[in-house]
């Protein structure tokens, strides 16, 4: 987190906030796909999860396989039609100075091999979730970040073609990430090897089934996300595009804890559901919300209330229009981190069809409200306010889909869950607020502000939100650890 953090300014600073922008745009709308790994994994997770319940080996390799052939289709497809798309992104939707045409579409050709490789990489994060590998995702994920930094430090020394640059970087980084991945579970999973043996048709066809319709939700997503910028594009150019990547950066940090988190509970769910105990696996997907909002909101809330003065410490140069952003995307991810046990409800269920499109139908309605607001002459912020509205009514949705599909208990989530979390942190908020009003800008404040919610937020998390369970099980954890440490 700390390395993204630091990279953000050096690589704004390299491009300036035009070409940053722009390199936004571009990967944005093939780097945003990358989303689907995440989507897409899930869906060989719960196979290999389930199947990891039932203690079936042969089952599981066959999984495996009908991964890796899936996945490689679905590469290979999107990455055409990337290609096929070319002509009409380039002429005429994106609003792109003359001089920068022909290096923005070098760099989008440059970056559907970044999405090649973020695809097949699939299969193989799928299985360390599976197994619950947490120490080699560590791993690799701090050697990606410390890369990615060289690649930044490495920008200001380069003469010309900046973009290209980075964008070649991007691609090599991803590739050996990949290349990482698939070695060391061809060496450490023995039981799971390629095989030429044709899958069976059931299982191919159950997996495309379910992945499909994971892919049509993170392609909902994305479509979102991504729409936003190409519309914020149209009506104001590319330097709106640098604020929205910079607030989608600053969110992506964040959640780098609410993933980490959800890599470790999404396994145990899953299995649960394959062992057919469904209250195990609810009673985790009510914790897997719970953790993750509050992990999440513990950083999020003073990073709210001091925004402006974070991000002049942090770039120095803000482009405009970057605060409003970055608070409207910061609320926006936890409301959907409430949202993350209940989709792993759905999804370890399996009826995923009628959710998918429903929740699809929703995401994407934001774009057309938002496209003629801003014909009308609005402010972009309302782009972003938009946004969270809808966030809200597919909140609601998922939990009318996860009560019919996997009996959750939506009173008892917005009772015990969504209300009480959702009071702490707006009471948080207007505390910070009230030091904000009496205390002027400063790092003595930011440290003021961060001091006073910890003093504020963590017994109340101990003592109002955590359960007697969690609360011992969390006490017996730190005694482990601490007597291990003293024996050590």
């Amino acid at each position: 987190m700390f390395i993204s953090l630091w990279t953000v300014p050096l690589v704004l600073h390299s491009l300036g906030q035009s070409d940053y922008g722009l390199f936004n745009l571009i990967a944005g709308i093939i780097a945003m796909l990358a989303f689907m790994n995440a989507s897409m994994t899930i869906s060989t997770q719960r196979y290999l999860s389930v199947g990891m319940g039932t203690g079936n080996k042969k089952h599981l390799n066959e999984v495996y396989n009908v991964s890796i052939r899936l996945h490689l289709i679905v590469g290979a497809l999107l990455s055409v039609s990337m290609f096929a798309i070319t002509p009409l992104l380039f002429g005429g939707i994106l609003n792109i100075e003359s001089q920068s045409l022909l290096t923005a579409k070098f760099l989008y050709f440059i970056l559907i091999g970044n999405l090649m490789f973020t695809i097949i990489m699939v299969p193989f994060d799928a299985v360390l979730n599976a197994y619950e590998n947490m120490l080699v995702f560590s791993i690799i994920c701090i050697i990606e970040s410390i890369l990615r930094l060289t690649l930044a430090l490495c920008l200001p020394h380069l003469k010309s073609n900046l973009l290209l640059w980075y964008g070649c970087g991007i691609m090599l980084i991803t590739f050996l990430v990949l290349l990482s991945k698939a070695v060391y579970v061809t060496l450490h999973y023995k039981d799971l090897r390629i095989t030429r043996n044709t899958p069976p048709k059931e299982l191919f066809n159950e997996m495309f089934k379910f992945a499909g319709w994971n892919l049509l939700g993170s392609s909902a997503i994305i479509g979102r996300n991504q729409g936003v910028a190409i519309i914020l594009n149209i009506f104001f150019g590319t330097v709106i595009n640098a604020a929205y990547g910079i607030a989608n950066q600053i969110n992506g940090v964040l959640n780098y804890f609410s993933s980490a988190l959800q890599k470790s509970i999404t396994p145990q769910l899953m299995q649960s559901e394959g062992m057919h105990d469904r209250q195990r696996m609810l009673r985790i997907a009510f914790q897997s919300s719970k953790f993750s909002t509050l992990l999440v909101g513990i950083i999020a809330i003073p990073l709210l209330a001091e925004m402006p003065y974070i991000l002049k410490m942090w770039l120095t140069d803000v482009p405009e229009h970057t605060i409003h952003f970055s608070r409207i995307i910061i609320i926006m991810s936890l409301l959907t981190l409430f949202s993350s046990g209940i989709m792993s409800a759905v999804q370890s269920v399996g009826k995923i069809k009628w959710y998918f499109i429903c929740i699809s139908s929703v995401l994407l309605s934001s774009l057309p409200i938002i496209y003629f607001l801003l014909k009308a002459k609005s402010n972009p912020d309302v782009a972003l306010l938009v946004l969270l509205a809808i966030e809200v009514i597919a909140l609601l949705v998922r939990l009318i889909f996860a009560k019919k599909l996997a009996d959750f208990d939506s009173k008892k989530f917005i009772l015990h869950i969504f209300i009480p979390i959702s009071l702490l942190f707006f009471i948080d908020l207007l505390i910070l607020y009230g030091i904000k009003f009496f205390v002027a800008m400063s790092f003595a404040r930011l440290i003021l502000c961060t001091i006073t919610h910890l003093i504020v937020t963590l017994p109340i998390i101990w003592y109002m939100l955590l359960n007697k369970q969690e609360r011992t099980t969390i006490t017996n954890l730190c005694k482990s650890v601490y007597d291990s440490h003293i024996k050590r």
